[in-house]
């Protein structure tokens, strides 16, 4: 996912409600006079903390999935292996698990 300006300064400013037009950080619409505005140099930090962020949770994501992949598989070939020693064909393996 990519973490955009609006996600970074809805984070910085969870509550506040807020306007502008994209590129126009200058014409910021502020709806809260009791919060200060974040400079456009905090947002854009925190975009990339968030960036960031994100990159290494999506990171983690696909290692657990290959992880998992790879347990199923190592499961599936441990079966076949156990199922053979026991005398079964090639055919009737197939015949039981498709």
């Amino acid at each position: 996912m990519k973490i955009t300006f609006d996600i970074a300064l809805n984070a910085l400013a969870p509550n506040v409600a807020w306007s502008y037009k994209e590129g126009d950080y200058a014409n910021i619409s502020w709806g809260s006079p009791s919060v200060p505005i974040p400079t456009e140099e905090e947002v854009n930090a925190k975009m990339v903390s968030m960036q960031a962020e994100q990159d290494a949770k999506d990171a983690a994501d696909a290692q657990a999935l290959a992880t998992a992949q790879a347990a199923e598989e190592a499961a599936k070939q441990s079966a076949l292996t156990k199922l053979a020693a026991l005398g079964l064909t090639e055919n009737e393996v197939k015949a039981l698990i498709g």
